[in-house]
């Protein structure tokens, strides 16, 4: 299988030794030439070189420009404030440690110990954010994880200037990491792609060596469900999940995923709102909005990539390499196989992300005409409570999406806005069933029936197994609420899915059973509490401000 080479490091060893050896004060004293430093502004550089002007600077994405350090010089001469609300940046990313390069250029400012005072940004509603590491150097794997998700987010809220002293090396590296965390490219894929955008990044071997640790360390959190096939497919607990999760995650996602699975979480959404025919959730549109912003990336950075013939046209399928120096992104596989694969995915190859949030939106509301929202909500208990194997297209659909989780962020997209209970039932209960250890131990369905009625029985257990299961009660509650008759099927089904034991043991879980319909209510209690008082909220919100 042809790979993409592995990148060389621009300086030699020996140089690299020399910079290591010399205090960086000293090496910027002697090599970097002092008010005439070349990066500390333009006079050295064509103007297709300063993609900000007077600054040292090219965009690598269509959101992210990669610039050397600017200076409070430079911010007025230039203006480069006025620059960056013209080109919408709406966020810089400072990669320096205060007092770096203190010979070049103009004098550092006394209060920051950089060449400009964040705080100029800030009053101009620019989000101003520092991850220090040494030049020439390297940072934690965990510091890199912080700084890649920050750019994350900040992406999210405009584009973004990210900046060290010459915007190379440290600059480089947190760009090639972002690439590698939201399009899962390989490092060298994503090393070659930021040095055509912008050449001579990711200077040194420890440069270098990040990236590929990097993938290494987000590697093994990235697979939703086990997969034996791939490298990192192993099967995980319910509490190893969550921890990988935290890892990934940021921003607003983060905080309410903290202790519940995302994909529980979406699928019982989705369920949901199948069943009650509700409109697509913020999370939906969230999801096609990603799925949309990472293909023009991901088709960017092949594009280019092609190009300058670091990929061929088509790549032959290698599943389970993530991590390597060749690619084990989705472009593994051959265009034509993506294309029959998402063909049964989605049935038409050519849905826009528009069409995709309006599959489901459809398919309930032609079954509202025919028979009401009641036997919708029938069908989709129906199916959830289903204790026979699925059938061959129900497993030839969910294996595919299955597949796609693992090797796709875009995949999230396909998962809510799916519109088979059957297909979505059949990823839940997989999922639960394929935990390294079930949800429920025998331990804990001791504890749950043995505490008294008037406690929330859900307190005994861990947080992350409490949220889980108040996420699945609450789905099983509101899809059951037009037809409660299904009620007791459907948890049967789930408490064969969260304990492992087979139906003919599920008379002995009477007691738990009870215990669980008595949490549905509950659960359903607080949902209306909060969703009553955020109404009132908004009504007051309103009245204020009419």
């Amino acid at each position: 299988m042809p790979t993409v080479p592995v990148p060389r490091p621009a300086y030699s060893q020996a140089r690299e030794n020399l910079v290591k050896a010399i205090p960086p004060k000293i090496i910027c004293l002697l090599a970097c030439g002092g008010w005439d430093c070349r990066y500390e502004g333009p006079a050295c550089w064509r103007p297709s070189q300063q993609a900000v002007q007077g600054l040292f600077s090219h965009w690598v994405t269509d959101d992210i420009v990669a610039m050397a350090r600017p200076s409070s010089h430079l911010i007025k001469k230039y203006n480069i404030i006025e620059q960056f609300q013209r080109l919408n940046i709406k966020s810089i990313i400072n990669m320096q440690l205060p007092g770096e390069h203190a010979h070049c250029g103009p004098p550092l400012e006394p209060d920051t110990g950089f060449t400009y005072s964040p705080q100029t940004f800030m009053e101009n509603n620019i989000f101003f954010f520092n991850f220090g590491m040494p030049d020439f150097g390297v940072s934690s794997l965990v510091g890199m994880m912080d700084g890649v998700k920050v750019l994350a987010f900040a992406v999210k809220e405009g584009k973004v200037a990210v900046h060290c002293h010459a915007g190379l090396g440290r600059t480089g590296v947190l760009i090639a990491c972002y690439l590698v965390y939201t399009l899962r490219v390989s490092p060298s894929e994503a090393v070659h792609y930021v040095r055509i955008k912008r050449p001579c990044s990711i200077q040194t071997r420890d440069q270098i060596s990040l990236v590929f640790d990097f993938a290494r360390l987000l590697g093994p959190q990235l697979a939703q469900y086990p997969d034996f096939s791939l490298r990192h497919g192993a099967q995980f607990t319910l509490l190893q999940y969550l921890h990988r999760q935290a890892l990934l995650l940021h921003g607003q996602e983060a905080r309410t995923l903290r202790h519940t699975p995302k994909v529980v979480y979406l699928l019982c959404g989705r369920l949901t709102a199948l069943a009650l025919g509700l409109p697509a959730s913020p999370e939906v549109h969230a999801e096609l909005e990603r799925r949309a912003e990472l293909r023009a990336l991901g088709r960017a950075v092949r594009e280019t990539l092609v190009a300058k013939q670091y990929l061929p046209l088509h790549r032959e399928v290698h599943r389970g390499s993530w991590g390597g120096s060749g690619s084990v992104s989705s472009w593994d596989e051959p265009e034509g196989f993506l294309e029959r694969k998402r063909q049964v995915l989605l049935d038409k190859r050519s849905y826009s992300d528009s069409d995709l949030s309006k599959i489901t939106v459809k398919q309930v509301r032609k079954n509202q005409r025919k028979s009401g929202q009641a036997s919708v909500a029938r069908a989709v208990a129906k199916e959830m409570a289903d204790l026979n194997p699925p059938g061959e297209s129900v497993l030839q659909r969910t294996a595919l999406l299955q597949e796609e989780l693992n090797s796709s962020e875009c995949a999230w997209a396909l998962l809510v806005t799916e519109s088979d209970p059957h297909v979505l039932s059949c990823l839940l209960w997989t999922w639960l069933e394929k935990l390294k250890e079930p949800v429920l131990s025998a331990d804990d369905i001791e504890r749950l029936t043995s505490v008294s009625q008037h406690v929330n029985h859900l307190s005994v257990l861990t947080k992350p197994q409490r949220h889980t299961m108040s996420c699945l009660l609450g789905c099983v509650g509101q899809v059951t609420s037009l037809c409660p008759q299904r009620e007791e099927a459907v948890l049967r089904r789930l408490i064969q899915a969260l304990t492992r034991h087979p139906q003919e043991e599920m008379e002995s879980y009477k007691v738990l059973m009870r215990i669980l319909k008595s949490s549905i209510r509950q659960t359903l209690h607080n949902h209306n509490s909060l969703t009553q008082t955020s109404d009132y909220t908004n009504t007051c919100s309103r009245r204020g401000n009419n």
